[in-house]
């Protein structure tokens, strides 16, 4: 996948727990995709990944080379590194995830990090620190990526068809009932 940075990205300036040293790790830098582009990307790697909606995706990190740590933060500047991913190289990376959040949360915190792995590392081309603590294009991406690669839209739309319950299409896919009615809304216009 072809990046199409403006200019360098800036290289990250502090220590991490999970940094390896020797990797200059860059800040993730917006692809400008359309949102429904950047979630059909989603959805096509999940198929060649093998992805079941609802399935642990323990397996598609590790199988991607990647690893997930839960961990515990005592101070807030520390819990502004949850929900991260640092991509040390191609097929080496690490999902810095809290110990304290849900099962369903988790899930999306996940993809969403997958998406900044393939979207802006070009998966583990460019060693890169992204972190979900602002409202910006990179983590708009990321978030686009997760909900095709989670809730594909035809399969979202066909459970929305039968009629099902949000509650039910959160218990099919695995998710959070704020992650379904934000991905309704997004499809379809209203929660």
């Amino acid at each position: 996948m072809a990046a199409s940075y403006e200019e360098k990205s800036p290289q990250i300036q502090w220590e991490h727990p999970f940094q390896k040293g020797g990797v200059e790790y860059q800040k993730a830098s917006a692809q400008f995709y359309t949102r429904k582009d950047t979630e059909r990307l989603g959805t096509i790697l999940a198929g060649k990944l093998d992805y079941a909606p609802g399935e642990d995706l323990t397996r598609i990190v590790e199988n991607l080379g990647g690893k997930i740590e839960y961990v515990d933060f005592p101070t807030y500047e520390e819990s502004k590194k949850c929900g991260s991913i640092l991509v040390h190289g191609k097929n080496d990376f690490t999902i810095i995830l809290p110990n304290y959040t849900s099962e369903l949360r988790d899930r999306f915190s996940i993809a969403h990090e997958l998406g900044h792995y393939f979207l802006h590392s070009e998966q583990g081309q460019v060693p890169l620190f992204a972190e979900r603590n602002h409202s910006t294009r990179p983590e708009w991406e990321a978030n686009w990526f997760a909900a095709g690669f989670l809730m594909p839209e035809t399969e979202f739309r066909k459970l929305l068809d039968q009629s099902l319950a949000l509650s039910e299409i959160a218990l099919y896919f695995g998710l959070s009932m704020e992650a379904v009615s934000i991905r309704k809304k997004t499809l379809c216009g209203s929660a």
